[in-house]
């Protein structure tokens, strides 16, 4: 999906419900397995990309991923999982945060300015997401 079709589906989205929180995240296709920390190295400068199976613990992911940061910091950046995570346990505010920073890494990457948005509709609704949206993106 284009950057365009991105702004014209964020224009015309209405005030229908947004994702639900009660999602079951081990069935979503969106939702990513917790990263395994254990394979990371304190010399490592990426997480390693393979993924252990979920199984639906959100709260045990964002462990994962904050000792993933807490190893090396400039991870931050690059864990839009843990953006992920941060929606499903309502923490909307440090999950639009966590996407920013992703898309800051990536400007060509729409997905996570989508989750973006849906962060911040959920904490200001709508209209002001997709203004913010529209000026930041």
């Amino acid at each position: 999906m284009s950057r365009s079709e991105i702004r014209r589906a964020i224009t015309s989205f209405d005030q229908s419900p947004l994702v639900s929180t009660s999602l079951s995240v081990s069935h979503s296709p969106y939702w990513p397995a917790a990263c395994s920390v254990e394979a990371l190295k304190p010399e490592a400068l990426k997480v390693p990309s393979s993924f252990q199976e979920f199984q639906g613990d959100v709260s045990g992911s964002l462990v994962e991923f904050d000792r993933a940061i807490e190893l090396d910091p400039r991870q931050k950046a690059y864990l839009w999982q843990r953006g992920l995570s941060l929606y499903y346990l309502d923490r909307f505010e440090e999950g639009a945060e966590q996407f920013r920073l992703d898309v800051a890494q990536n400007p060509n990457n729409t997905e996570e300015s989508i989750w973006c948005f849906l962060c911040e509709a959920q904490l200001y609704g709508v209209d002001e997401a997709r203004k913010q949206y529209l000026e930041y993106f």
